[in-house]
């Protein structure tokens, strides 16, 4: 989280521990662990970025490349794909590149896709 020059102060409201403001603040997170922060309401956030870890992406890509894959084996047999399939198929291999993750991940353990 980027933050403007008039943050001084802001404090986890779950422990309600002050963190010390700079322009950058790195915050790590578990998987669905929310954090609540409380700041000066005329703070001022620049900017937000998020970045799963890198073993979450890894075995991302791995059951992406292996579904790919099995789709492909699917439709050089000829086999009729489950309803809806082909349209996931299409809007899916964009987006590992453009590091549309969370939606990879739902979208690969949806019905036609796991069909």
């Amino acid at each position: 989280m980027q933050l403007g020059k008039n943050t001084n102060q802001i404090t986890d409201l779950a422990t309600n521990q002050a963190i010390p403001a700079s322009t950058e603040l790195d915050i790590t997170l578990n998987p669905y662990e929310l954090r609540s922060l409380g700041m000066d309401p005329n703070a001022v956030i620049g900017g937000f970025s998020a970045t799963p870890p890198a073993k979450i992406v890894v075995q991302l890509n791995r059951i992406f490349n292996e579904a790919t894959a099995n789709v492909g084996l699917l439709n050089n047999s000829h086999t009729e794909l489950p309803v809806g399939a082909a349209k996931l198929i299409s809007d899916i291999k964009v987006g590992p590149d453009e590091k549309r993750y969370a939606w990879v991940r739902r979208t690969l353990d949806s019905y036609p896709i796991r069909k």
